[in-house]
């Protein structure tokens, strides 16, 4: 769909996870917030005419081929024997 995110950054994301959030502001394709406590505001703030056209340009300029990758990966490791 190429949208921009709201995404919760704060003690409970999992370590691996974190890299998301700083991701999600490096190619300012979202906003990352501490809790969704803040969402009406933020929602508000993404909904700001330019800040949605900036945003949703950059998330629709990311390639994201996982969901295709991942599949294939997944295969092969479920090909591997056992042990």
């Amino acid at each position: 769909m190429k949208l921009p995110v709201i995404v919760e950054r704060n003690a409970w994301n999992l370590p691996q996870e974190r890299y998301n959030c700083a991701w999600v502001r490096e190619q300012d394709v979202g906003l990352v917030l501490r809790n969704f406590r803040g969402i009406d505001a933020a929602v508000k703030e993404l909904l700001e005419p330019a800040t949605y056209a900036r945003m949703r340009a950059n998330a629709a300029a990311q390639s994201n081929r996982a969901v295709f990758e991942i599949p294939d990966m997944l295969q092969r490791i479920l090909s591997q024997p056992a042990g």
